[in-house]
Order: structure tokens, then C-alpha cells, then sequence
């Protein structure tokens, strides 16, 4: 979950209801486990804290999640997008076997 919503707590009426399916679809294809969700105020929070996240050209959260699981020894969180992508697609290279990295490339002969 994003940083900015682990002690959230509603204030507001409207931030103690029910979160919309809409605001579970979002989150759900964003990565998060809509069953943490528990109300229509922290929906919102994390979906105003994506938002941000991509305008500041940030890794994603399915990024971050991704980059920690596989070993990343920064703070994934401060990666931009770019890096993210870069880094990930570099690290998932490494782990296929090299038939699977030259398929549809023609191997040098010797």
C-alpha cells in the first residue's frame, strides 16, 4: 500500500462508507488487494496517491511490488518509471534461459 495511506483514518461522513466498485476496479487492476480496502475514503486516497505518482513520472506501485520481489537493493518506492521498466526488463532477462533471450534474433556464427 502507498506510504501516504498506512495510518489513514476517514474524518469526513462520506470517507466511512463502503468504497465504490469503481474505485475497487481501479485499485484491483493497479495491483492492490481490494480486501484491505475498507472504505470509500482510503479508495480514494490511494487512487489521488497514484495519480500523483504517475505525474511525478514515478514507478507504479505493481512496479515497486515487482522490483522488492525480485531483489531490487534501493528504495523502489524513489524509481522513476523508466528505471522501473529498465531495471525489471533487465532483471527478467537474466532469469530466462539464453534460448528464450535470442528467440527472433539470428545467433552469431562462429
Amino acid at each position: 500500500m502507498l506510504a501516504e495511506a498506512e495510518d489513514y483514518e476517514p474524518v469526513l461522513p462520506w470517507e466511512s462508507a463502503q468504497p465504490t466498485q469503481k474505485q475497487l476496479d481501479v485499485l484491483d487492476k493497479a495491483g492492490f488487494d481490494v480486501s484491505l480496502i475498507s472504505s470509500r475514503g482510503l479508495a480514494s486516497k490511494l487512487i489521488d496517491g497514484m495519480h500523483k505518482r504517475r505525474t511525478r513520472g514515478l514507478a507504479t506501485f505493481k512496479q515497486v511490488r515487482l522490483m522488492r520481489r525480485l531483489g531490487y537493493r534501493g528504495d523502489a518506492a524513489k524509481a522513476t518509471f523508466e528505471e522501473a521498466n529498465a531495471w525489471i526488463e533487465e532483471r527478467l532477462n537474466k532469469k530466462k534461459p539464453a534460448r528464450w533471450r535470442e528467440r527472433g534474433e539470428e545467433k552469431e556464427k562462429p
